[in-house]
């Protein structure tokens, strides 16, 4: 069964914009406004906003097998991969080290027997990919039905780079604890910032996880820029349920413990003024090395506890 690519446009999540180049079709998180912001900033993250983290193709269906053909603009990170899914667990895992730009790949995986499945192809969490030809040996497809839409807005530790395997991003394993509509506008490198927080031509999410600040402990006005984002931010999605997760515990050679608990007393401060909950970010991934890649970015074993505490917490 071919699916077209005016037809695979129903069947992505985690996208602003669903667009048609060259025959492919790619995916963008951010804005036309947001993308004018980000790249006049640092290269990093200029780049960072532009790659696919957390868009996912899924639908339900009897498929023995799919295939499909990429092209990847950007790969920022040679540890990035693509994965296969089926009813939650990794069927196929595509590493993408070394793939040049502009270069035609072609997945194909087998999968599991059994009817109504749900499959899922989770795009690079460090990269920008653009798909076409997609074909799944089935007899029918059907879309999703999905819980909440949450909108995560936070740094690289929540764009996804840490676990080396997209689907297992922080981010994407809580997508899947609650089989949640998951729009990820995390961006590496990036921090608070209060022209970022625009208008989206999207549906509103029913709730809005923010996760920023690790990037900005050493900024001498961290907490006026705190101040000024929530307040341009919060009047944007006036009947969502806003949460907050304060800086994650770190013990990378730039960490400050002095600076960063500080700047998550100006964020407590902030949120008390507009009745945000916030979270304690050291309570959502142990205080060890051994559970983050390089003192910062939550490594595998990592991400899955920062997911199952913060699914914990949300469900309360």
């Amino acid at each position: 069964m071919k699916i077209t690519n005016s037809e695979l446009t129903g069947y992505i999540y985690g996208a602003l914009t669903v667009k048609e180049h060259n025959g492919f079709i790619n995916f963008e998180r951010m804005s036309a406004k947001q993308f004018e912001i980000t790249d006049s900033l640092h290269p990093v993250i200029r780049n960072a906003a532009r790659v696919n983290a957390s868009v996912t193709l899924e639908m339900i269906t009897d498929a023995k097998s799919v295939c499909f053909d990429c092209i990847f603009a950007e790969m920022d990170t040679e540890y990035d991969t693509l994965d296969i899914l089926c009813n939650g667990v990794i069927v196929k895992t595509f590493d993408l080290g070394g793939i040049k730009k502009g270069k035609v790949v072609h997945f194909t995986a087998e999968l599991p027997e059994g009817a109504d499945k749900h499959l899922s192809v989770y795009m690079p969490s460090d990269g920008f990919c653009e798909i076409a030809n997609f074909e799944i040996c089935a007899t029918y497809v059907k879309q999703v039905a999905k819980g909440e839409r949450i909108m995560f807005i936070g740094d690289s530790i929540t764009q996804g780079y840490g676990p080396y395997v997209t689907s297992l991003t922080y981010v994407n394993i809580f997508g899947r604890l609650g089989n949640y509509d998951i729009f990820n506008q995390g961006i590496g490198g990036y921090y608070y910032d209060e022209r970022f927080a625009v208008p989206l031509n999207r549906p509103a999410p029913d709730r809005v996880i923010i996760a920023f600040g690790t990037n900005q402990i050493n900024s001498a006005d961290k907490a006026e820029r705190v101040k000024e984002f929530y307040k341009k931010f919060v009047p944007l999605y006036p009947n969502a349920k806003i949460t907050v997760i304060t800086p994650i515990w770190r013990c990378d050679s730039a960490a400050n413990i002095t600076n960063l608990l500080e700047l998550s007393k100006a964020i407590r401060n902030t949120c008390s003024e507009y009745n945000i909950p916030v979270i304690d970010g050291f309570t959502l991934v142990p205080n060890s090395p051994k559970y983050f890649k390089d003192g910062l970015h939550p490594n595998v074993a990592g991400c899955l506890r920062y997911a199952q505490n913060l699914y914990s917490a949300i469900k309360g």
